[in-house]
């Protein structure tokens, strides 16, 4: 709240001033101080502070900024020193110093680079970065040079909806408002007008695509087939990938959701709407082209939290409450490779 935010803005003006290159600022409340500070909650909360200027590592801050353009997953180190009033046990790597890890999946391991130009922070160890990608969280280390900050930088969720009808243009009204990006396919043009999906938290031009549903041999098609040129954007970075199949019709989603099935790297999440009888018709005809039970089991469907609603608007809240639900809930997962490798 307010008192929280001036106390924040305070620290950075003396930041400036003291020439102090980062900071933690640690607020530990429990309801009678929030109470007492004018706040209307309690909690604790670590906010890292840090000056930008011509001595920070910008090779470093140029990992973050890829990382994040290219939908891949990376590690942020940053020294940020004692305590006050305190003395580290060893003068380097100085306050400010930090490190980019980067991380690729490899043959079901993710694999752990520090950034070009952004050398590895001594004592940070495999564990201590696998711990970070297994929970998505910030956490600080107490190193010899005083503590360290590492934070997850982690792609921006993306829907990619296929389906471009009532329910799909209620998902992509409500989905960004969630924190989900977009990407929007059907085979029929008018339904791929970003207009459709526009929003107040969203602009979805460029992210509506007119591809083709089904592809048969010798058959000339309007677009490009399913996915358009997404694919690999989907299969480089699964884990933050939601696919939602709500085409016109069973046999669109046949089709889709074989297609999907059949990718290198799975989705984090499927969902397929339709009735149970038709989803038992879809099952039988992939099984027959050889998708497998453990393939299916991994399906949403009927897609959605069971809200009892059945407007296109209902049924938009209920599928972006189960991908919430896999997001953030209990039963999250962030890095769910086998094992985790760490590069020099």
């Amino acid at each position: 709240g307010g008192p929280m935010e001036y106390a924040t803005q305070q620290r950075c003006k003396a930041l400036m001033q003291n020439r102090v290159q980062v900071d933690i600022l640690k607020f530990s409340l429990d309801s009678v101080d929030a109470a007492d500070g004018g706040m209307t909650c309690g909690g604790r909360i670590d906010i890292l502070l840090e000056r930008i200027n011509t001595h920070t590592n910008v090779a470093s801050l140029t990992g973050v900024t890829a990382a994040r353009a290219a939908r891949s997953r990376a590690i942020e180190a940053v020294v940020v020193g004692p305590e006050e009033g305190e003395e580290a046990d060893s003068p380097t790597p100085r306050p400010g110093a930090r490190c980019i890890y980067s991380v690729v999946t490899e043959r079901m391991s993710d694999v752990i680079h520090s950034h070009v130009g952004s050398p590895p922070i001594p004592g940070i160890g495999v564990e201590d970065l696998a711990a970070v990608l297994r929970e998505g969280r910030p956490t600080v280390l107490e190193m010899p040079c005083g503590r360290v900050s590492l934070v997850p930088i982690t792609p921006r969720p993306t829907a990619y909806i296929f389906g471009g009808g009532h329910c799909g243009q209620a998902l992509g009204y409500v989905l960004p408002s969630a924190g989900f990006g977009v990407e929007v396919y059907d085979d029929r043009p008018e339904f791929t007008d970003p207009a459709l999906f526009s929003s107040p938290k969203y602009d979805a031009t460029g992210h509506c695509h007119t591809v083709s549903f089904k592809q048969t041999e010798g058959e000339t098609v309007e677009g490009e087939y399913v996915f358009g040129h997404t694919r690999q954007a989907i299969e480089a970075c699964p884990d933050m990938s939601f696919v939602v199949i709500v085409t016109r019709g069973h046999q669109c989603d046949l089709h889709v959701l074989q297609a999907v099935l059949e990718l290198k790297e799975q989705p984090r999440y499927i969902g397929m709407i339709g009735s149970r009888r038709k989803i038992a018709t879809v099952y039988e005809q992939l099984k027959a082209v050889g998708i497998t039970e453990s393939q299916l089991a991994t399906v949403h469907a009927p897609v959605g939290i069971d809200i009892g609603g059945d407007t296109p608007g209902q049924i938009a809240i209920a599928i972006c409450g189960e991908m919430l639900l896999d997001l953030y809930g209990p039963k999250r997962k962030w890095g769910g490779k086998k094992g985790v490798v760490i590069t020099k």
